[in-house]
């Protein structure tokens, strides 16, 4: 068993000022933890390394608003932590405490298991959008009691880092990380099977993920287009129209998007019928609800894994949200006209 000082020092930038939040109540304790952090920007010296775990491309503009939208899975309420209700059961003090520890908030550790929740779905579902995710389940204990864990935590693996060697999981790593390596010049740590999860959506819903990828990489290369027919090509004597070129745009994102429903905030709906919109919005619904759905079983699997190993049984419950029934019929009310378009169109999950 690989273990690790525990010593985590988490901060975020706040008005141009790190401010530390509170204390990792898991500092100070060992680790079962076997994979490594580590920046792909930093791989300068490691280029097979990098491309190996650098594929995901670039974000881009449209992406970075569709990673923002897909992501809000959960609804709000006044705040982060409500809008909908989260439980574990049995009812348990300790075990709600564990969990939270277990998927901490960018802020500190969740103050509530709807916090704890929220935080998982949303970082899953955002690394589901580049390809299968990763998790290894790493427990903690004392120094002086090492098989006597008291804690456990949901580590994301890199991405496109895990792989396997002789059928065992293995993470490759920077050569300063581990003295094996593959024939090739890889560098790679052994992972523990049993706490190793691997996450990802079904073969066709990946495949029109990987489709949308392309169409918003496509529309962010055309962003330059009139900039550059109008300034480097002769201006307004190329015969260049702007609307006609934004159109053209527009129409080839919403046939390229059409099985996944999102439409760019409305950046690809010019001149689009408002009954078109709000059936394109509950499509979007629906692929949400896919990603929630993987995102939450997961969440499920982990919690049992870890109930195994530390000796408990809990069952985790997220109530209030929306389903495929809610959807069904609100498409049903759209097609007999009983269902305001406008509520539709900012209806949520």
């Amino acid at each position: 068993m690989v273990m690790e000082q525990t010593s985590r020092i988490r901060a975020q930038l706040v008005n141009d000022r790190i401010v530390t939040w509170n204390r990792d109540p898991l500092d100070g304790l060992v680790s079962t933890r076997a994979s490594r952090d580590y920046y792909v920007d930093g791989l300068v010296d490691e280029p097979q390394l990098r491309q190996q775990v650098g594929k995901g491309g670039e974000v881009g503009f449209y992406g970075s608003m569709f990673l923002q939208d897909v992501t809000r899975l959960l609804p709000y309420g006044r705040g982060v932590e409500d809008g909908f209700t989260a439980r574990l059961s049995p009812a348990n003090e300790r075990l709600d405490e564990l969990f939270m520890t277990a998927s901490p908030t960018q802020y500190g550790p969740a103050q509530n298991v709807e916090g704890a929740v929220r935080t998982f779905v949303e970082d899953c579902a955002q690394a589901l959008m580049f390809g299968p995710v990763t998790y290894e389940l790493a427990f903690y204990s004392r120094a002086a009691s090492p098989e006597q864990f008291e804690a456990f935590r949901f580590e994301q693996i890199l991405q496109g880092s895990v792989s396997t060697i002789k059928g065992r999981p293995v993470q490759f790593v920077p050569a300063g990380m581990s003295d094996r390596s593959t024939r090739e010049g890889l560098h790679y740590v052994e992972l523990d099977p049993a706490t190793v999860f691997q996450f990802q959506l079904d073969p066709r819903t990946a495949t029109v993920v990987a489709e949308a990828w392309e169409i918003f990489r496509a529309a962010d290369r055309q962003q330059i287009v009139p900039t550059d027919m109008l300034t480097k090509h002769g201006g307004t004597s190329t015969g260049f129209v702007f609307s006609e070129h934004r159109s053209s745009v527009s129409a080839l994102a919403l046939s390229g998007t059409r099985e996944l429903g999102w439409t760019g905030r409305d950046l690809f709906t010019d001149g689009m019928l408002d009954p078109f919109k709000a059936l394109r919005h509950l499509r979007f619904l629906r692929f949400q609800l896919i990603v929630r759905e993987a995102t939450l079983s997961g969440l499920s699997a982990l919690l049992v894994r870890a109930g195994e190993r530390m000796g408990f049984e809990a069952k985790l419950t997220v109530e209030g949200l929306k389903n495929a029934v809610d959807l069904e019929r609100a498409e049903a009310g759209l097609v007999s006209g009983t269902r305001s378009i406008s509520d539709l169109l900012v209806l949520e999950i």
